[in-house]
């Protein structure tokens, strides 16, 4: 049987059209860009939210970027709560996707009994100094607390992705007091975990990188020196407690970041409700693209 579906893409331009909603018959919702005709959301019968957000179409657009902000919020609001609030069947949600809070994750995650890094979130160095004093037989990272990847100030654009390393270098030049920053025991591995979460079922791979970087994901763009990803299975005492935080999280899809310690223990990293799964599943042949339209199409077992 085949089955239509389209793609929402956030450089798509979206024209929002119209919603009606009725007291007693059938609302419709329209939508449309300039790759398709009009699409009425109320006839979605299955969806997979995976990140990222509709953009506005071009005629939507003005000089003024706080107006356009307050559009796009708009347009998102309206879209979001229409698909939130049909009874169909689901990977993810739009909250989960836009509102994932990285420092709640992680106090969630030790609460159900999880290991994670030793964390000091503070813009003091003497803390920062005293704290690394306390544990130095570590080397320690610094991470981004906001999920936003990027941001410009006076016509330059700040990188705010990257995971990196503490260098001695790096904390001389820092001043007495800066901004809020979140850093963490860099922990020495085996190796790194990707875990899939989806359907109730982990499809999770074990990571080897040779060049030993921060955030193995740098890694994979050496196309000499790629790290080495096979398929990996959790011990039933770590499911059971990521299950536990993903009940508490409300999360039915996600990626899930480990470390498989020198001796011998899992520390949880991370957790994002909308992680890609190409090249783990590539990778270790999960075929999850399978799996994922079966069960969108209710074909699942």
């Amino acid at each position: 049987m085949n089955y239509s579906f389209f793609r929402i893409s956030q450089g798509n331009g979206f024209v929002y059209v119209e919603s009606v909603f009725k007291a007693h018959s059938e609302n419709h919702s329209l939508i449309k860009n300039k790759f398709s005709e009009e699409i009425d959301i109320q006839k979605i019968t299955s969806i997979w939210f995976n990140g990222g957000a509709i953009d506005l179409n071009d005629s939507y657009k003005n000089n003024s970027s706080e107006l356009n902000q307050l559009l796009f919020q708009n347009l998102n609001i309206i879209i979001d709560g229409v698909l939130e609030a049909k009874k169909i069947k689901k990977i993810g949600n739009t909250k989960n996707n836009k509102k994932t809070n990285k420092i709640y994750n992680l106090l969630a995650a030790k609460n159900v009994g999880l290991q994670i890094p030793e964390t000091l979130i503070t813009t003091s160095k003497e803390k920062l100094l005293r704290f690394i004093k306390t544990h130095n037989k570590f080397q320690f990272i610094c991470k981004r607390i906001n999920e936003s990847s990027n941001f410009i100030e006076k016509k330059y654009l700040f990188d705010n992705s990257k995971t990196f390393l503490l260098t001695k270098n790096e904390l001389e030049k820092l001043p007495d007091n800066f901004g809020l920053s979140f850093f963490q025991q860099r922990i020495k591995k085996k190796f790194e975990i990707r875990s899939i979460y989806f359907d109730n079922k982990f499809y999770s791979s074990a990571i080897f990188d040779n060049q030993d970087n921060v955030d193995y994901r740098v890694s994979l763009q050496n196309l000499d020196n790629k790290p080495r990803i096979v398929p990996y299975v959790l011990p039933k005492k770590i499911k059971k407690k990521l299950k536990s935080l993903l009940q508490i999280l409300n999360y039915t899809y996600c990626s899930i970041d480990l470390l498989y310690t020198n001796d011998g223990r899992y520390v949880f990293l991370e957790i994002n409700p909308c992680g890609q799964v190409g090249y783990i599943n590539s990778a270790c042949n999960y075929y999850l693209e399978e799996e994922i339209s079966k069960y969108l199409k209710n074909e699942s077992k």
